[in-house]
């Protein structure tokens, strides 16, 4: 099965994706034009004899259609492409969080300030670090009183982050949360304690 994607613009192919697993991103700037703008896409649901797991031999056909987010977004010149968030030794009473922002665009110099929020909105922590290259290095240590996320207290944190540049202002946010995850031979541990799961396959 497969799910391919072709998007066009005022009747102009601007992108292809095969599979309907995995995101994809496509800039639309350089082909606007004054007036309305025709946003067209077409997602295939085919089978294709190249790209396995097929029907004939599982279940495994899929609906073609938008069954996933699609957004529009609109940025400066210079935009917050991506962000990863780490947190190393989350059972230490004083946690830290580390996240690598990977920026998108061209621009001189940047300065990405980043605010760790709790689930109430209230700031634990700020900084502002410069812009090297296409990536910005945040680091937060020593932060205590932090929750663990908790099948019974699911606890999330907002690191909200605002790129400025000579190129304008963008701005993301990421939720995450703080455990510890393993899989050992004696079976699934959270937070160094068994954890019994359930459910099919």
């Amino acid at each position: 099965a497969r799910a391919d994607a072709v998007v066009w613009v005022n009747g102009v192919e601007v992108a292809r994706h095969t599979d309907g697993y995995t995101p994809f991103a496509v800039r639309l700037t350089p082909h606007l034009t004054k007036g309305d703008t025709l946003v067209t896409v077409r997602i295939d649901g085919s089978e294709n004899p190249e790209i396995p797991p097929f029907g004939g031999r599982i279940d495994y056909l899929t609906y073609a259609g938008l069954y996933r987010e699609v957004a529009l977004r609109v940025t400066a010149p210079r935009w917050i492409e991506n962000v990863k968030v780490e947190t190393p030794d989350p059972l230490a009473p004083a946690k830290s969080v580390r996240a690598r922002v990977i920026l998108g665009g061209t621009g001189d110099s940047a300065e990405v300030e980043a605010r760790l929020l709790d689930a109430a909105g209230g700031e634990v922590a700020r900084a502002a670090v410069p812009v090297a290259g296409d990536t910005a290095e945040i680091a937060f240590d020593g932060l205590e009183g932090l929750k663990l996320w908790q099948l019974s207290d699911p606890a999330l944190y907002t690191l909200a982050l605002t790129l400025r540049s000579d190129a304008g202002e963008d701005s993301r946010t990421v939720r995450f949360g703080f455990r510890e995850a393993r899989f050992t031979p004696t079976g699934f541990m959270l937070h160094g304690a068994p954890l019994k799961l359930m459910g099919p396959n």
